[in-house]
């Protein structure tokens, strides 16, 4: 298998696994931890918009983003989902 034939979702978590390494070699192991943090926030981020704004399929668009998210076409549309959703209405009757 040549780089050109491998799935664009594979190349970027090498890429983020190579990013992370050298920026632990380069900056020490705060920066890389905090990049991993930051990477994985922006990962989860559909399902934490969704969850935000109480959406009644929140919890779908998380297991959507989970397993497709690397695709980035999943990332793309949960992000859509969580963001063009219609809120729950809560109910404050008496």
């Amino acid at each position: 298998m040549t780089w050109n034939k491998t799935p664009l979702g594979i190349r970027l978590i090498i890429g983020w696994c190579i990013f992370g390494t050298v920026v632990f070699l380069i900056k020490g192991k705060e920066e890389a931890i905090g990049g991993f943090i930051l990477i994985t926030w922006l990962y989860f981020l559909p399902y934490v918009t969704a969850t935000k704004r109480h959406l009644k399929d929140a919890s779908s668009i998380g297991i959507v983003n989970l397993f497709l998210g690397w695709t980035i076409i999943g990332w793309v549309l949960s992000l859509a989902k969580a963001v063009s959703g219609t809120a729950q209405v809560e109910d404050t009757a008496p």
